[in-house]
């Protein structure tokens, strides 16, 4: 007979893969990425937004145990700028208009007392589309003080990219916590241009610290594009 203790072990298992799988990639998403190969993401997220006179932040795959897979897209910046960015192929906004993804937050920004808070973030996903003469994105960022959910409008490149700024997670959430966030991308581009992203768009991950002076540290498991269904924070 099987003694209680086993029976608990075997129950407290189960219980641990069920939670693992409600956090991991989706079964009907429409586009992801996994996260488990430095060399192929360095072939298909290319660099991008690179500053002369600052240093350039890291990405890079590394092994990471409590992630999904054991490997995740590791984003360091110290004191530094850097961007990269991905084409996704065959995303229709009206069946995947959600995007979904896994990170964690190792090292924040550090602000002296008083300071006020800078345009640095540990990390960002952008979804962008346009033109280099004129594009609009829809930035998901884990900021330091701002409220979770709200949304500012920032502009870059002498005002050729404008940008609908969300704060997705800051310091209110643990160090080490990994997080899964839902944005419907569609009900935000509506929201902040009227119109939904084009069908040709661009995803880019981002980390900036180089106004702060910090050397922070975020993590992301995986990203994905999914369905609509209860759970988007912008339904």
């Amino acid at each position: 007979m099987m003694c209680f203790r086993n029976i608990l072990f075997i129950f407290l298992t189960s219980l641990a893969v069920a939670v693992s799988a409600a956090d991991g990639p989706s079964a009907d998403c429409a586009w992801k990425e996994i996260f488990n190969d430095d060399r192929q993401f360095n072939i298909d997220w290319q660099p991008e937004g690179m500053h002369v006179f600052v240093p350039h932040t890291k990405f890079y795959v590394a092994e990471i145990p409590s992630a999904g897979n054991g490997k995740a897209l590791v984003i360091e910046a110290a004191r530094s700028a850097g961007a990269r960015v991905i084409a996704p192929q065959h995303i229709d906004w009206e069946k995947t208009p959600v995007l979904r993804w896994r990170w964690r937050l190792v090292r924040p920004v550090k602000l002296k007392k008083g300071q006020k808070e800078p345009d640095d973030q540990p990390g960002v996903i952008y979804v962008g589309d346009g033109t280099l003469a004129s594009s609009r994105c829809i930035a998901y960022r884990w900021e330091k003080t701002r409220r979770i959910g709200e949304a500012k409008w920032c502009k870059y490149a002498a005002g050729r990219i404008k940008t609908y700024a969300v704060c997705a997670a800051n310091d209110t959430v643990p160090l080490n916590e990994w997080r899964v966030e839902e944005f419907d991308v569609v009900n935000d581009f509506i929201k902040a241009f009227g119109t939904p992203p084009k069908q040709r768009f661009m995803l880019c991950l981002g980390g900036n610290s180089q106004y702060s002076r910090s050397e922070t540290r975020l993590e992301i498991d995986f990203i994905e594009f999914i369905p609509r269904r209860s759970g988007a924070k912008n339904e």
